[in-house]
Parts: C-alpha cells; structure tokens; sequence
C-alpha cells in the first residue's frame, strides 16, 4: 500500500556529500519505487505550524541536529520512524569514550524523539545494542546494514589503486570525527600520515585507497567507508 511520507533530514545530497546524505538517498529512492510518495524537507525549513498541519502524514526522520526543539516536540505526537546514523543521544555522540560504550545519564539527550519512535532503525547489530544499553528502549530495529546505490558498488569493484602510502586520516571539523586523537595516536606512534579530505565520495574512495593504514577515532552507526574500502580490496 502506498504512503505519503515525509522525509526530515539536516542535509540532502546536493547539499553536502556525506555517507549519512548517501544512504538517506538510496532509502527515499527505494521508497519512491515502492510507490510511496517522498517529500523531503530540511530541518532548517520544517517549522512546527507545518509538523501540525501534517500530522496525520507519515514522517520519516534522519539527522536531527538542526530541528529546532519545539519542532522535535511536535514531532513525538506524530507517527514517524527515526532513522540513525550515529549516536546523537548522547552529548558528544560518541558512547564509545566512556566505559562499556554507556555514556553518564547527563551525557544524555533527545532521549523523547526515540521513545517516542514507532522504530530506531539502527544500522550494525553493535550500533543497536550501545544505544538500547544507553536508552533503555526496545522499540529498535537492526537494518544489518547502510545503503548504496548498486552503480557506486560497481564502480567500488572497478577500482585498481595500488597501495603507496602509510596511514590516512580524515580531515573534518566534525568533532565525532575526532581528527586530534587520530593525529595523537599517529605521533605516539611514530606513524607517517596524511590528512585527506576530498569534494565528492568517490574522490575521497580513491584517494583513501592509497593508504596501507586508515585510522579511526569516532563511534558511528555504521562504517561506511570501511566496507567500502574492503570491498574494492576484495573484488
């Protein structure tokens, strides 16, 4: 049965290239061919006159840093599934800098927006057991897995890029990303490495590629890149 669906998101692919825009992509176009109608809106535009005078619409909610918090308010009375890239309940989000990936109960935040759910969809059975440990909900769901477009994983396949180099980080201002302690570990470590940064996903694939060693620092959902990286190793 087709839907109207409402999709909320920080940002779209045409506004910035990130794994979280990719996969977000991928589901409304899944969604799209299933016959569900798509209305995608940034958090900086929904206000919360347009969250009540949709109320009886389906909403589908991915990166919510943006959304103001009387939007968010809004949005626990109405029926949507949040779909999560990370672990924005907690404060830094990044459970995995405290012990056993539980973050301090003032660490916590926006706990209402996934109580409140019909379903957290989370993306790696680890990313669904830190946050059920952190949030005490059941209400998850473990999608196993992110999402691409099956002409990336081509193109994955289709790359020969011997490997020259040391060790990469990501550069990023991204605090999660946590490039300081990467750096730190590299340095502790006598490690030569370079920072990279690149204008699209594939740019920054290709140049990845290089790298005997990628270092990572942050907790996310999902490692995108890291599979990524595995697969055109073993294609």
């Amino acid at each position: 049965m087709s839907s109207e669906i409402i999709f909320i998101a920080d940002y779209y692919l045409e506004d910035f290239f990130g794994g979280a825009e990719m996969a977000n992509e991928e589901l409304i176009g899944l969604l799209e061919t299933e016959g569900h109608t798509v209305t995608r809106m940034l958090c900086a535009n929904v206000t919360p006159e347009f969250i009540r005078e949709n109320k009886d619409k389906n909403f589908i909610l991915s990166n919510f840093m943006l959304l103001g918090g009387t939007q968010k308010n809004e949005l626990c009375k109405c029926r949507y599934v949040l779909y999560e890239h990370d672990h924005k309940y907690v404060i830094n989000r990044n459970p995995a800098a405290f012990p056993d990936n539980i973050a301090p109960p003032d660490f916590i935040v926006f706990r209402e927006i996934y109580e409140n759910a019909l379903a957290v969809v989370c993306q790696s059975k680890i990313h669904e057991e830190v946050l059920r440990k952190n949030l005490g909900v059941d209400n998850t769901i473990n999608a196993g897995c992110s999402l691409w477009s099956e002409q990336y994983l081509d193109w994955i396949g289709s790359v020969e890029i011997p490997k020259t180099k040391t060790a990469a980080i990501m550069k990023s201002d991204n605090a999660i990303k946590n490039q300081a302690r990467s750096e730190h570990y590299c340095r502790t470590n006598n490690l030569e490495y370079e920072l990279l940064s690149g204008n699209n996903p594939k740019e920054f694939v290709t140049k990845l590629a290089e790298f005997g060693l990628n270092i990572w620092s942050f907790s996310l959902g999902f490692w995108r890149l890291f599979l990524e990286l595995q697969l055109r190793q073993n294609s």
